[in-house]
């Protein structure tokens, strides 16, 4: 069980699976930013506006969670 446990701690903590986790948030990022933009041409309306307003937050999220990974990367890097 502790050899499972070690295990767990090194595949989690590792650099490359917080590469692979940023790329994919990088990938989702871009995703909102084509959704804006594409919402941003559609005519006025209520229900669009909230489109915007909640993909607008979607992607500041992914971006916060972005700037956390970088940060712990950076930090496992320095550590080493």
């Amino acid at each position: 069980m502790v050899v499972i446990l070690f295990l767990f701690y090194f595949i989690f903590r590792s650099p490359i699976y917080a590469v692979t986790e940023a790329d994919s948030i990088s990938a989702q990022i871009e995703i909102y930013a084509t959704k804006l933009t594409v919402l941003r041409k559609q005519k006025n309306s209520l229900s669009k506006e909230l489109d915007i307003i909640n993909t607008t937050y979607s992607q500041t999220e992914l971006k916060i969670k972005q700037t956390e990974l970088s940060i712990k990367i950076l930090t496992q890097e320095i550590d080493i």
